[in-house]
Protein backbone atom coordinates (compact mmCIF):
# COMPACT_ATOMS: atom_id res chain seq x y z
CA UNK A 1 0.00 0.00 0.00
CA UNK A 2 1.54 3.28 -1.10
CA UNK A 3 0.45 5.39 1.86
CA UNK A 4 2.46 3.19 4.25
CA UNK A 5 5.44 2.40 2.05
CA UNK A 6 7.20 5.58 3.19
CA UNK A 7 7.09 4.60 6.84
CA UNK A 8 10.00 2.88 8.55
CA UNK A 9 10.24 -0.77 9.54
CA UNK A 10 7.04 -2.62 10.30
CA UNK A 11 5.00 0.49 11.11
CA UNK A 12 2.03 -0.74 9.08
CA UNK A 13 1.91 -3.96 11.06
CA UNK A 14 2.18 -2.21 14.39
CA UNK A 15 -0.55 0.23 13.43
CA UNK A 16 -2.96 -2.50 12.47
CA UNK A 17 -2.13 -4.38 15.67
CA UNK A 18 -2.84 -1.30 17.76
CA UNK A 19 -6.25 -0.91 16.13
CA UNK A 20 -7.29 -4.56 16.06
CA UNK A 21 -7.67 -4.70 19.83
CA UNK A 22 -10.24 -1.94 19.91
CA UNK A 23 -13.60 -3.25 21.12
CA UNK A 24 -15.31 0.15 21.26
CA UNK A 25 -17.93 1.53 18.96
CA UNK A 26 -17.35 2.58 15.35
CA UNK A 27 -16.88 6.20 16.39
CA UNK A 28 -14.02 5.28 18.73
CA UNK A 29 -12.36 3.20 16.02
CA UNK A 30 -12.76 6.02 13.50
CA UNK A 31 -11.05 8.38 15.94
CA UNK A 32 -8.14 5.97 16.26
CA UNK A 33 -7.83 5.60 12.49
CA UNK A 34 -7.86 9.39 12.17
CA UNK A 35 -5.17 9.56 14.85
CA UNK A 36 -2.98 7.09 12.96
CA UNK A 37 -3.30 9.04 9.71
CA UNK A 38 -2.75 12.36 11.48
CA UNK A 39 0.43 11.08 13.13
CA UNK A 40 1.70 9.64 9.84
CA UNK A 41 1.23 13.06 8.30
CA UNK A 42 3.09 14.76 11.15
CA UNK A 43 5.89 12.20 10.78
CA UNK A 44 6.23 13.13 7.12
CA UNK A 45 4.96 9.76 5.86
CA UNK A 46 2.05 11.40 4.04
CA UNK A 47 2.86 14.28 1.71
CA UNK A 48 0.70 17.23 0.59
CA UNK A 49 -1.24 16.24 -2.52
CA UNK A 50 -0.87 12.51 -1.88
CA UNK A 51 -3.96 10.45 -2.62
CA UNK A 52 -5.50 8.34 0.16
CA UNK A 53 -7.41 5.26 -0.98
CA UNK A 54 -10.10 4.15 1.42
CA UNK A 55 -9.96 0.43 0.65
CA UNK A 56 -6.17 0.31 0.97
CA UNK A 57 -6.23 2.07 4.33
CA UNK A 58 -8.90 -0.35 5.57
CA UNK A 59 -6.92 -3.38 4.40
CA UNK A 60 -3.64 -2.16 5.84
CA UNK A 61 -5.11 -1.26 9.25
CA UNK A 62 -7.37 -4.33 9.26
CA UNK A 63 -10.58 -2.44 9.82
CA UNK A 64 -13.79 -2.08 7.83
CA UNK A 65 -14.31 0.79 5.39
CA UNK A 66 -16.90 2.50 7.61
CA UNK A 67 -14.47 3.77 10.28
CA UNK A 68 -11.99 4.76 7.57
CA UNK A 69 -14.67 6.79 5.79
CA UNK A 70 -15.62 8.47 9.08
CA UNK A 71 -11.96 9.16 9.84
CA UNK A 72 -11.40 10.81 6.46
CA UNK A 73 -14.47 13.00 6.95
CA UNK A 74 -13.14 14.09 10.35
CA UNK A 75 -9.74 14.89 8.82
CA UNK A 76 -11.50 16.88 6.10
CA UNK A 77 -13.19 19.00 8.77
CA UNK A 78 -9.75 19.64 10.29
CA UNK A 79 -8.44 20.69 6.88
CA UNK A 80 -5.87 17.89 6.73
CA UNK A 81 -7.45 16.24 3.68
CA UNK A 82 -9.80 17.39 0.96
CA UNK A 83 -12.27 15.16 -0.84
CA UNK A 84 -12.87 15.75 -4.54
CA UNK A 85 -16.06 14.15 -5.91
CA UNK A 86 -15.31 11.42 -8.46
CA UNK A 87 -11.56 11.98 -8.00
CA UNK A 88 -10.68 10.86 -4.51
CA UNK A 89 -9.29 11.98 -1.17
CA UNK A 90 -6.00 13.86 -0.98
CA UNK A 91 -3.70 15.32 1.68
CA UNK A 92 -4.44 19.04 1.60
CA UNK A 93 -2.31 21.82 0.18
CA UNK A 94 -2.54 25.29 1.75
CA UNK A 95 -1.98 28.76 0.33
CA UNK A 96 -0.35 32.01 1.41
CA UNK A 97 -3.45 33.38 3.09
CA UNK A 98 -3.55 30.27 5.29
CA UNK A 99 0.15 30.67 6.07
CA UNK A 100 -0.22 34.32 7.02
CA UNK A 101 -3.31 33.80 9.17
CA UNK A 102 -1.87 30.83 11.05
CA UNK A 103 1.51 32.36 11.85
CA UNK A 104 -0.06 35.61 13.00
CA UNK A 105 -2.48 33.75 15.24
CA UNK A 106 0.27 31.48 16.52
CA UNK A 107 2.34 34.54 17.40
CA UNK A 108 -0.47 35.91 19.56
CA UNK A 109 -1.23 32.59 21.24
CA UNK A 110 2.40 31.61 21.87
CA UNK A 111 3.16 35.11 23.12
CA UNK A 112 0.37 34.76 25.67
CA UNK A 113 1.65 31.31 26.64
CA UNK A 114 5.16 32.66 27.19
CA UNK A 115 3.79 35.50 29.34
CA UNK A 116 1.78 33.08 31.50
CA UNK A 117 4.79 30.79 31.98
CA UNK A 118 6.99 33.74 32.97
CA UNK A 119 4.39 34.78 35.54
CA UNK A 120 3.17 31.42 36.82
CA UNK A 121 5.43 28.64 35.52
CA UNK A 122 6.56 26.11 38.15
CA UNK A 123 10.27 25.18 38.34
CA UNK A 124 9.60 21.72 36.86
CA UNK A 125 7.79 23.32 33.90
CA UNK A 126 10.71 25.68 33.29
CA UNK A 127 13.04 22.66 33.44
CA UNK A 128 10.90 20.83 30.87
CA UNK A 129 11.09 23.80 28.51
CA UNK A 130 14.86 23.96 29.00
CA UNK A 131 15.18 20.26 28.15
CA UNK A 132 13.23 20.88 24.96
CA UNK A 133 15.59 23.70 24.07
CA UNK A 134 18.61 21.44 24.66
CA UNK A 135 17.14 18.76 22.38
CA UNK A 136 16.57 21.40 19.72
CA UNK A 137 20.16 22.63 19.98
CA UNK A 138 21.46 19.07 19.61
CA UNK A 139 19.47 18.43 16.43
CA UNK A 140 20.75 21.19 14.15
CA UNK A 141 22.21 18.70 11.67
CA UNK A 142 19.10 16.51 11.51
CA UNK A 143 16.69 18.57 9.43
CA UNK A 144 13.48 16.68 10.02
CA UNK A 145 14.14 16.18 13.72
CA UNK A 146 15.04 19.85 14.11
CA UNK A 147 11.72 20.86 12.57
CA UNK A 148 9.77 18.45 14.77
CA UNK A 149 11.53 19.56 17.96
CA UNK A 150 11.10 23.20 16.98
CA UNK A 151 7.35 22.65 16.76
CA UNK A 152 7.41 20.76 20.07
CA UNK A 153 9.09 23.69 21.84
CA UNK A 154 6.32 25.99 20.65
CA UNK A 155 3.70 23.47 21.70
CA UNK A 156 5.13 23.44 25.23
CA UNK A 157 4.75 27.22 25.46
CA UNK A 158 1.00 26.67 25.42
CA UNK A 159 0.65 23.18 26.90
CA UNK A 160 2.63 23.95 30.07
CA UNK A 161 0.39 26.90 30.95
CA UNK A 162 -2.38 24.50 31.95
CA UNK A 163 -4.92 26.65 30.10
CA UNK A 164 -6.83 24.06 28.11
CA UNK A 165 -8.50 26.46 25.67
CA UNK A 166 -5.24 28.19 24.88
CA UNK A 167 -3.63 24.83 24.20
CA UNK A 168 -6.63 23.62 22.21
CA UNK A 169 -6.37 26.63 19.89
CA UNK A 170 -2.68 25.96 19.37
CA UNK A 171 -3.30 22.29 18.61
CA UNK A 172 -5.81 23.29 15.91
CA UNK A 173 -2.90 24.84 14.00
CA UNK A 174 -0.24 22.18 14.61
CA UNK A 175 -1.02 20.06 11.58
CA UNK A 176 -1.34 23.12 9.33
CA UNK A 177 2.08 24.33 10.48
CA UNK A 178 3.65 21.00 9.62
CA UNK A 179 1.92 21.10 6.26
CA UNK A 180 3.60 24.44 5.53
CA UNK A 181 6.96 23.02 6.56
CA UNK A 182 6.54 20.07 4.23
CA UNK A 183 5.24 22.14 1.33
CA UNK A 184 8.09 24.68 1.51
CA UNK A 185 11.80 23.97 1.28
CA UNK A 186 12.19 23.98 5.07
CA UNK A 187 13.22 20.32 5.26
CA UNK A 188 15.82 20.89 2.54
CA UNK A 189 17.73 23.48 4.59
CA UNK A 190 19.93 22.99 7.68
CA UNK A 191 18.70 24.17 11.06
CA UNK A 192 19.15 27.91 11.48
CA UNK A 193 21.36 28.84 14.47
CA UNK A 194 19.78 32.31 14.41
CA UNK A 195 16.35 30.83 14.97
CA UNK A 196 17.82 28.76 17.79
CA UNK A 197 19.07 31.97 19.42
CA UNK A 198 15.55 33.39 19.38
CA UNK A 199 14.26 30.25 21.12
CA UNK A 200 16.92 30.84 23.76
CA UNK A 201 15.74 34.43 24.14
CA UNK A 202 12.19 33.24 24.78
CA UNK A 203 13.34 30.70 27.35
CA UNK A 204 15.62 33.11 29.21
CA UNK A 205 12.85 35.70 29.48
CA UNK A 206 10.57 33.03 30.97
CA UNK A 207 13.31 31.71 33.25
CA UNK A 208 14.05 35.19 34.62
CA UNK A 209 10.34 35.98 35.10
CA UNK A 210 10.12 38.77 32.55
CA UNK A 211 6.57 38.34 31.17
CA UNK A 212 6.49 41.32 28.80
CA UNK A 213 9.84 40.44 27.28
CA UNK A 214 8.83 36.77 27.03
CA UNK A 215 5.63 37.65 25.20
CA UNK A 216 7.39 40.02 22.79
CA UNK A 217 10.17 37.52 22.11
CA UNK A 218 7.70 34.70 21.37
CA UNK A 219 5.54 36.86 19.08
CA UNK A 220 8.54 38.25 17.24
CA UNK A 221 10.08 34.81 16.77
CA UNK A 222 6.91 33.28 15.33
CA UNK A 223 6.35 36.22 12.97
CA UNK A 224 9.92 35.94 11.70
CA UNK A 225 9.48 32.18 11.31
CA UNK A 226 6.40 32.85 9.18
CA UNK A 227 8.39 35.31 7.07
CA UNK A 228 11.16 32.75 6.62
CA UNK A 229 8.55 30.20 5.56
CA UNK A 230 7.21 32.69 3.03
CA UNK A 231 10.65 33.21 1.54
CA UNK A 232 11.20 29.46 1.27
CA UNK A 233 7.78 29.10 -0.33
CA UNK A 234 8.59 31.74 -2.94
CA UNK A 235 11.57 29.65 -4.08
CA UNK A 236 9.14 27.06 -5.37
CA UNK A 237 7.77 28.18 -8.77
CA UNK A 238 4.42 26.45 -8.28
CA UNK A 239 3.58 28.69 -5.31
CA UNK A 240 1.76 31.98 -5.69
CA UNK A 241 3.02 35.42 -4.74
CA UNK A 242 1.89 36.74 -1.38
CA UNK A 243 -0.97 39.25 -1.77
CA UNK A 244 0.19 42.81 -0.88
CA UNK A 245 -2.41 43.37 1.86
CA UNK A 246 -1.25 40.22 3.66
CA UNK A 247 2.39 41.26 3.38
CA UNK A 248 1.50 44.66 4.83
CA UNK A 249 -0.23 42.99 7.77
CA UNK A 250 2.84 40.82 8.48
CA UNK A 251 5.16 43.84 8.30
CA UNK A 252 2.91 45.80 10.66
CA UNK A 253 2.76 43.05 13.27
CA UNK A 254 6.52 42.46 13.03
CA UNK A 255 7.15 46.16 13.55
CA UNK A 256 4.90 46.28 16.61
CA UNK A 257 6.52 43.19 18.06
CA UNK A 258 10.00 44.70 17.86
CA UNK A 259 9.08 47.85 19.77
Amino acid sequence: MQMLERSNGDQAGSLSASLSGDTGERRSLAERVAGVLRQMFLNGDLAPGQRLIETEIADQLQVSRGPVRDALKALQEEGIVHIEPRKGTFIARLDYEDLSDIYLLRGAIEGLGARILAEEGAPEQIAQLEASLTDLRDSLQDLKRFAQLDLHFHELLCQLTGHKWLYKQWLSMKTYTWLFIQTSQALDSPGDPGMLDSHTEIFQAIQHRLPTLAEQAARRHTILAGEQMRLLWEEKPENLELPPFIQHHIDEIASNGSE
